[in-house]
């Protein structure tokens, strides 16, 4: 089963962006965009937007953490 950051790699891929296209496009560093993917930062809601905006994705959820350990 893939995490929602998975997910969000696989679309960007899917989409035919690199990590830079899309941190170029967002006004951030490539590693800015990249700590986004791997879960090491959350996007604020409006880059989070954008991001999905960017990626014609219309699910928010993609940005929640599931860390449920029970």
């Amino acid at each position: 089963m893939q995490t929602k950051r998975e997910e969000l790699i696989k679309l960007r891929k899917q989409r035919g962006y690199t990590q830079e296209e899309i941190a170029e496009k967002l006004g951030i560093s490539r590693s800015a965009y990249a700590n986004y993917e791997h879960g090491r930062n959350e996007p604020s809601l409006e880059m989070a937007i954008k991001i999905l905006e960017i990626l014609r994705y219309k699910d928010i959820k993609i940005f929640l953490q599931f860390n449920a350990t029970k």
